[in-house]
């Protein structure tokens, strides 16, 4: 799979979230049948994640590759929901065990088989949501020659990364403490490309829509993109704005 800069993630049970994200240019977008997504709404929202990868495309139009975020153990329901020739590839969210990626990797195989699509060609990419996630991270990724990318889930670059110093009352000097979140990203970076894989950031994905700050977002991408990440995923078009101005691509 090609270089994605920028990642729009809509919740599954909505449709129209996710057609709306689909003329933002965009290199892909992902539908959310986890965490986006109320338990009594499960059933719905596998339905119309089915209904939407079995939807051929308007003719004469392009449209970025559309995969699905599951949790790291998917019931066999939501596997069924995404057999489907327009799947792009999974994004598995809070997987923590290596057998975990193994056995989404083997399910992506047997997709594969039933739609007759080449072997390998869906991808898998890793939301690291834990710390025991994050510190597996290299175990995780090298459980599935599928592993294309890493998305550091735990946070929001627009926070996490921000420029706001702590005021201490009667001290004008700077602080010398070493930013937690700063670690956090460093570290993944720093293992997502030492593994060769892509590494992408959450980036107002904890901001309603309507309500995104342009001007946050574009530091949150630019801090991360000055890191090492090489994307970031976002609810806004904003945000993709953003990612399309400070991740290079390519």
């Amino acid at each position: 799979m090609p270089l994605l800069r920028c990642v729009a993630l809509a919740p599954a049970h909505d449709p129209r979230w996710a057609n709306a994200a689909l003329p933002w240019g965009t290199d892909g977008v992902v539908l959310d049948l986890d965490a986006l997504v109320h338990p009594r709404r499960v059933d719905e929202a596998r339905r119309a994640v089915a209904e939407h990868l079995r939807r051929p495309p308007a003719q004469g139009t392009l449209t970025p590759p559309l995969l699905v975020r599951l949790p790291a153990s998917p019931p066999v329901e939501d596997w069924d929901a995404v057999n489907a020739s327009r799947l792009g590839g999974i994004v598995l969210a809070g997987a923590e065990e290596a057998l975990q990626v193994a056995h989404a990797g083997t399910r992506l195989e047997e997709i594969e088989r039933a739609q007759g699509l080449p072997p390998g060609s869906l991808p898998l990419f890793l939301s690291l949501e834990t710390g025991k996630g994050l510190w597996h991270l290299a175990d995780l990724v090298q459980a599935s020659p599928r592993v294309q990318g890493v998305i550091l889930g735990l946070g929001d670059a627009v926070y996490d990364l921000a420029d706001t110093p702590e005021p201490v009352p009667f001290y004008r000097l700077p602080i010398p403490r070493y930013s937690t979140p700063l670690f956090v990203y460093s570290r993944t970076a720093y293992l997502a490309c030492a593994l060769g894989i892509q590494r992408l950031v959450c980036l107002g994905t904890s901001i309603a829509p309507g309500w995104a700050n342009a001007s946050l977002l574009e530091q949150g991408a630019r801090r991360a993109s000055a890191l090492g990440f090489t994307g970031a995923v976002t609810v806004h078009p904003e945000g993709v704005r953003a990612c399309q101005a400070f991740f290079p691509p390519g």
